[in-house]
């Protein structure tokens, strides 16, 4: 498994890319699990983060549960997925919420949820092909990429975000263009003795906001 940023626990299995006119070269370093023990995963959802005043109660209640359940089992290893971190579109919160997190000292994988684009980032832009991504913007930077997968535990997973902005202050619920292609190429590669988990943080539910509502 890679490495744990020191600063928010998140796997440092990922870079930025820049022009796709170079070549570029990335190198990741791994480290060997331990295979003794059994895993836990703990499901964590909208931690609701608008103010410093809730991201207090979010390290002083969530993360100290977290880190109480942990502590009362030492004979598991821990994990956390996080489906819609939800900002209340206070994008300036990301920082604050991301040293929180490196008090679990465990590894934490996010899924982006339709509350975590920038909506002010998207109003900004006039251009309907760089809308939806200034919307990932500051989620990128601190968090990590909105489309990917992981083995772990004996099973594969698979994140993948939901929401697309297709104007200013609108999005609809589906799936990215690629996404279908994506998951195709990749079950051949995916060993047959691993289960295939989805997380896919949107409304299941055809609603209001199936119409970009909210």
């Amino acid at each position: 498994m890679a490495p744990l940023k020191a600063e928010s626990g998140i796997p440092d299995f990922f870079r930025a890319l820049g022009s796709f006119e170079t070549t570029q070269t990335c190198d990741f370093t791994l480290e060997k699990l331990d295979g003794s023990k059994p895993w836990v995963m703990l499901a964590v959802g909208d931690p609701q983060v608008k103010n410093n005043e809730q991201v207090g109660y979010f390290r002083e209640e969530g993360i100290a549960d977290m880190r109480k359940l942990m502590a009362a089992d030492a004979s598991k290893r821990y994990f956390a997925r996080y489906w819609v971190i939800w900002f209340y579109d206070q994008m300036g919160m990301y920082d604050a919420y991301v040293k929180s997190l490196s008090e679990l000292g465990i590894p934490l994988f996010h899924i982006i949820g339709n509350h975590d684009h920038d909506k002010n980032a998207v109003d900004a832009v006039d251009e309907p092909e760089l809308q939806d991504p200034a919307a990932d913007d500051d989620y990128e930077s601190f968090i990590g990429p909105t489309y990917y997968s992981f083995d772990l535990a004996g099973m594969h997973f698979l994140d993948a975000r939901q929401c697309v902005h297709v104007e200013k202050g609108r999005y609809v619920r589906k799936e990215t263009h690629r996404q279908p292609d994506r998951m195709d190429q990749k079950r051949p590669r995916i060993s047959p003795q691993k289960q295939e988990i989805g997380g896919l943080p949107a409304h299941r539910h055809p609603s209001a906001h199936e119409q970009g509502v909210g």
